[in-house]
């Protein structure tokens, strides 16, 4: 009891102890995180969103000739799967420029092995490997923009390109919610996928873009894909059907990031460079005929205001708006 105070004794209450504000949680955000949930892995391979088969939305019941499979897509159907799509990704990633595929059939092999391509248990047909370059040298000739000149990527000097050009830039309370009410304003609100999580983005948006390049005074972004779309028919690659396949893979939302970050590296570095086109090739079906030069190859130029818009979500601090007073 003599621990206790006296009864003439005044207390002096304690203060108040103040708690810590809680900690916001960082994360590495990416295109897949955000496409797939937020259990996806912090780090992606290239093709870590590609699907081993995508059926044609538009398909119909329709027997006409122009359903039956082409047999050049149909010879390419053994390639299939991530570790497929990972192969050609470092592939041409390594490929020297101004050379071609079929000159550089070791690498190939070498690329197509190390992802578990060429295994025992994989049977490859004779010429596979070959038939397989020639596919993608074709697509390498392949016209870019066919009604307005005819450049192509083996055109392109080394001096003027970027491969897996990574970017990060951080985010400090993005709203998502925020995101869909701007892509909404600007009638784009097909562009985000249904899993995008309603919550405040904190931490690096991270991504990789398989090629940047400059051409004719603007630098574009590029992305190959190897998806196997429908069902090996030509029609499947045309501008109905593979806008459909854009928009169900959520395609377009990741060239909105990728213009997004381009667009601020441009920023940063100064000079008259202008943002250009975001370039997806899937290159089962580029180059497959010159009487079809855009088969395969879907294109966009973003609105500058609706970019503009996308940017200063991504820029803002925990739900404050750029030029918001705190």
């Amino acid at each position: 009891l003599r621990c206790l105070p006296s009864a003439n004794t005044e207390v002096i209450p304690h203060a108040a102890r103040s708690e810590p504000p809680p900690v916001l949680q960082q994360r590495v955000w990416s295109f897949s995180r955000l496409h797939e949930g937020e259990h996806s892995a912090n780090v992606e391979m290239p093709a870590e969103d590609e699907r081993i088969a995508q059926p044609n939305v538009l398909q119909t019941s329709d027997d006409s000739a122009d359903d039956a499979p082409d047999p050049q897509l149909r010879e390419l159907a053994q390639w299939r799967g991530t570790g497929f799509g990972n192969a050609v990704h470092s592939f041409l990633q390594q490929l020297p420029a101004g050379t071609a595929a079929t000159q550089s059939l070791d690498l190939l092999r070498s690329c197509l092995g190390s992802q578990g391509v060429m295994s025992a248990s994989v049977v490859t047909p004779d010429n596979a490997i070959e038939r397989l370059a020639a596919r993608l040298d074709a697509g390498l000739r392949a016209p870019l923009w066919a009604s307005r000149s005819s450049f192509c990527l083996a055109d392109l000097h080394a001096s003027a390109q970027r491969r897996e050009m990574d970017f990060h830039f951080v985010l400090q309370g993005a709203q998502m919610s925020r995101l869909r009410a701007v892509c909404a304003e600007h009638g784009e609100s097909h562009l985000l996928p249904a899993a995008l999580p309603e919550v405040a983005l904190r931490g690096l948006m991270t991504g990789s873009m398989d090629l940047v390049f400059a051409h004719d005074g603007k630098v574009h972004v590029l992305d190959y894909k190897t998806n196997r779309l429908g069902a090996d028919r030509r029609e499947d690659y045309r501008a109905p059907a593979l806008q459909a396949a854009m928009d169900a893979s959520h395609y377009g939302f990741q060239a909105l990031l990728y213009s997004v970050a381009l667009q601020r590296y441009l920023r940063q570095r100064g000079g008259s460079w202008a943002l250009g086109e975001a370039i997806y090739l899937f290159l089962r079906a580029v180059g497959l005929d010159r009487r079809e030069p855009t088969l395969g190859i879907w294109q966009r130029q973003f609105d500058e205001a609706f970019l503009h818009a996308v940017d200063q979500v991504f820029a803002a601090a925990d739900g404050l708006r750029v030029g918001e007073a705190s």
